[in-house]
């Protein structure tokens, strides 16, 4: 996809662009990617890929700090991820996928040609507007621009810009090393692969319980929610865990699979009283083995403002009161799939939300990030398509 109609100059920026386009979309070998996420609630996360022949290295950094970070590595024909489990431990397991996985491209829902940018400068490109549906697909209505700075050593910065929720957020894209890009392996001290009976899992603390998972079970664990207030629960395992959180009757809430990182799940989530299911289960059929579950809360998360509960096809409509002016989170945590609408005291409507990530992790719950006057609104709580019903917990946040 790097090909234009014409052949362009040996060492122009156009000629710098579409091997770029080439290595990215065609070779996919040797390379650095480097994606800074700006606005909805991504500030400071930043991913790193690293391809190399057939090795690949990720990490995710958020605010500076280690997230995770794993290598994917091609051995006698099966790609097999390595990640770290504590300081010196590598847990080893079959790749998701039978090839590397390039996250630029699943942001783009084709290649790129030179033909579709203008060059509105020397190194600097954007992309023409009647090719935004082409690339983005059905976000295109969402992005203002599209453009890529090239510079005198190959690398180029791709920045989109446009809107989620009214709110604007971008998107870097730093490539670099095109041709040059190396790895360097750690000295692998695995742990085992899948999991199994003679490993312990790392200890953080005093589990609520300890279990052995076999190999294509489901394991169910009831938890009793004494106190209202914010909760994580979470495994540490010796293989790729999955949870599945549900109502003691079995209504769906929420799933997470590597939220704790080290390839276990953690599921943040305001609880108020009573009994859950937590279903605990591996990513594939040969995940099993040892594991703890904690359940832990934290005493510093803000209290709700109120707590209310919905029936299929009703929607609830609260009354707040904004004394101070600023940016405000106002979301809730419930056992449904919520849709949230924020009008003015005259009924107009500020903002509204379906799913969205709250304390860092996507979920079913609407979340609205807006800046308000002192006054008087209305939040309306209801259901996605009104088919669900249940509890929930209604949090408005001043963001100082």
């Amino acid at each position: 996809n790097g090909d234009t109609n014409g052949s362009p100059v040996a060492g122009s920026p156009e000629a710098v662009l579409a091997a770029t386009f080439q290595q990215l979309f065609v070779t996919q070998t040797n390379m650095t990617i480097v994606m800074l996420l700006e606005g909805d609630d991504m500030d400071g996360f930043q991913m790193t890929l690293k391809v190399a022949n057939d090795i690949a290295f990720y990490e995710i950094l958020f605010e500076g700090e280690l997230e995770f970070s794993y290598y994917t590595i091609l051995e006698d024909g099966t790609y097999y991820t390595y990640t770290l489990i504590n300081d010196d431990q590598w847990f080893r397991y079959p790749a998701y996928d039978d090839e590397l996985d390039i996250m630029l491209l699943e942001l783009l829902e084709d290649g790129l040609l030179v033909d579709w940018f203008e060059k509105v400068s020397a190194t600097r490109f954007e992309l023409k507007p009647e090719h935004f549906a082409v690339v983005f697909g059905d976000d295109a209505e969402d992005i203002e621009g599209f453009s890529i700075q090239v510079n005198n050593d190959g690398s180029s910065v791709w920045l989109v810009t446009g809107y989620e929720d009214d709110e604007p957020v971008s998107l870097q894209i730093n490539v670099s090393n095109i041709g040059t890009t190396t790895i360097n392996l750690p000295d692998f001290n695995l742990i085992g692969d899948n999991g199994g009976d003679g490993e312990d899992p790392v200890s953080y603390g005093d589990p609520l319980l300890s279990a052995t998972l076999g190999p294509g079970e489901t394991n169910r664990h009831i938890i009793t929610i004494t106190e209202d207030g914010f909760y994580e629960i979470f495994v540490s395992s010796v293989f790729d865990s999955y949870g599945v959180l549900e109502t003691i009757d079995g209504v769906y809430i929420t799933e997470d699979d590597d939220g704790f990182g080290n390839l276990d799940f953690n599921i943040p989530i305001y609880l108020t009283q009573g009994q859950y299911v937590i279903e605990v289960s591996g990513y594939f059929y040969d995940d099993y083995g040892r594991y703890d579950l904690y359940v832990e809360r934290d005493h510093d998360y803000p209290a709700p403002l109120l707590k209310g509960s919905l029936e299929e096809g009703e929607q609830k409509r609260h009354e707040i009161t904004i004394e101070t002016a600023g940016w405000y989170s106002i979301y809730v945590y419930s056992t449904f799939d919520s849709f949230g609408q924020l009008e003015n005291s005259e009924g107009t409507i500020i903002a509204f939300n379906d799913d969205n990530f709250i304390d860092g992790r996507y979920t079913n719950d609407f979340k609205m990030t807006v800046n308000l006057e002192p006054g008087t609104y209305v939040v309306i709580v209801s259901s996605y398509n009104n088919w669900y019903s249940g509890t929930y917990a209604l949090f408005v946040v001043y963001d100082d």
